[in-house]
């Protein structure tokens, strides 16, 4: 799948072209083991984000940005994008709502593109955690398009100019409901950290204790 660079002409209202437009701050992810299971964090320039994974087990995937949790594959990834909204500057409910089906009709149209299909039964809808609007998206994949896939499943939030996508594809006997809280629990995890950067050395040594 995917999850590229979010194209700017999406919307020529919020995202921009000039040259001199800020540009996304680019996040570097690092994994570390802890005793309750895993912590990503996310080092930009001037802030940072983390999100644990609470689990009995937990294992990279050969595929990039997939991990293993308890036995359910997942995929955490980023898709930065260009706004004229300082990062310093949180974007109200409305616009987030904007953005998020913005990436959402771009990913739709690249992935009915590569199943060859007029289009894909969706569900879409809005919900709050820990008072972050995440945008949850299930699709129905066309039989026989992906091997044993039935369902893409899809928690989405913006953090600082980031898409912070979780998507959980599902194969039976896999169930919509458990892969959705599966994500939520870690979605329920984010930390976000404006003009801070997490001192990996430090978060290596406390996660030892």
């Amino acid at each position: 799948m995917s999850i590229k660079y979010f194209i700017n002409s999406l919307l020529g209202l919020l995202f921009t072209t000039v040259a001199s437009a800020q540009q996304p701050e680019e996040f570097n992810v690092s994994w570390m083991k802890a005793k309750y299971g895993a912590i990503a964090i996310y080092n930009g320039s001037k802030n940072s984000f983390t999100i644990k994974f609470f689990a009995g087990t937990f294992e990279p995937a050969p595929q990039e940005n997939f991990v293993w949790v308890d036995g359910v594959l997942m995929q955490v990834s980023l898709a930065p994008f260009h706004t004229k909204t300082p990062t310093t500057q949180s974007l109200n409910i409305g616009s987030q709502k904007v953005f998020l089906n913005s990436w959402r009709e771009f990913e739709k149209k690249w992935l009915e593109d590569q199943l060859k299909v007029a289009s894909v039964t969706e569900k879409v809808e809005f919900t709050s955690i820990n008072n972050k609007v995440f945008m949850e998206w299930v699709i129905d994949m066309p039989p026989g398009s992906s091997g044993s896939i039935i369902k893409q499943v899809y928690l989405v939030t913006i953090c600082f100019d980031q898409m912070l996508i979780f998507n959980g594809p599902i194969q039976r006997p896999e169930t919509e409901t458990g892969t959705k809280n599966k994500l939520t629990q870690v979605a329920t995890t984010l930390e976000l950290n404006a003009g801070k950067l997490v001192d990996l050395d430090q978060m290596y040594r406390d996660l030892q204790k």
